[in-house]
């Protein structure tokens, strides 16, 4: 994970194990509300809007996440489960002509609706689909290509100006989730898709034309039910 995103996601574990034990510890009635932890590596990527035409080659930056969650039982087998943490997201970009590399961290809130089945006493699979909300708190880029209209490094800035290193303040779209739990442990794959392109830009000529990017990607995460 890049140095950067470090203190963000270091500070989210901190905050994690101390606030989940205090909120389970609010529990008014017991199987009704589960509170617990979750993190993991994050695989985040961009998908483009506007001309693809550039025909660049996109791989995944690598980030990691962690959140506070609880889940709301409103029976057996279905659930509302609600989450807050820290996730990164970004891209990278390969082409033939150089490189760009976005890495950025949000404040993220998932809200999600939670269908499980048992498997024998002791393991439960389930599967979700629901949303998020997510608040940009900063990130940094790294550009290498023959243009110096598209070169260099630097701190990513929030605002809606027309140029690769500005990110929209805020970010929400659609979240699909499966795994598995096991004596509290919990194993889960996610994707999610933004409905908003985090970034807008028109960059120089030799690169096409105007277009925008959607964050996506794909989560493993693994986490404690108290």
């Amino acid at each position: 994970m890049k140095q950067q995103g470090l203190p963000f996601f270091l500070s989210a574990i901190f905050a994690l194990s101390v606030l989940a034990p205090a909120a389970a510890q609010s529990k008014t009635n017991q199987g009704l509300l589960d509170f617990g932890i979750k993190g993991g590596l994050a695989l985040p990527s961009f998908f483009w809007t506007g001309d693809t035409d550039w025909n660049p080659a996109t791989n995944f930056a690598i980030q990691g996440e962690a959140y506070i969650y609880s889940c709301l039982n409103l029976s057996p087998t279905f659930g509302i489960e609600m989450e807050a943490g820290y996730r990164g997201k970004g891209c990278s970009v390969d082409a033939s002509d150089g490189y760009a590399h976005w890495y950025m961290d949000y404040l993220e809130v998932p809200l999600w609706a939670k269908w499980s089945t048992p498997v024998g006493e002791h393991l439960r699979f389930y599967g979700g689909l629901g949303g998020y909300a997510a608040c940009f708190l900063g990130g940094r880029y790294d550009f290498s290509t023959d243009d110096p209209g598209l070169d260099g490094s630097g701190r990513l800035t929030s605002g809606t100006a027309d140029d690769p290193t500005v990110v929209r303040p805020f970010d929400c779209g659609a979240l699909f989730v499966v795994g598995g739990e096991s004596n509290r442990i919990c194993l889960e794959f996610r994707f999610s898709v933004s409905v908003i392109p985090s970034l807008e830009f028109t960059p120089p000529p030799s690169f096409g034309g105007e277009r925008g990017a959607l964050n996506g990607g794909i989560d493993l995460l693994v986490g404690y039910r108290f």
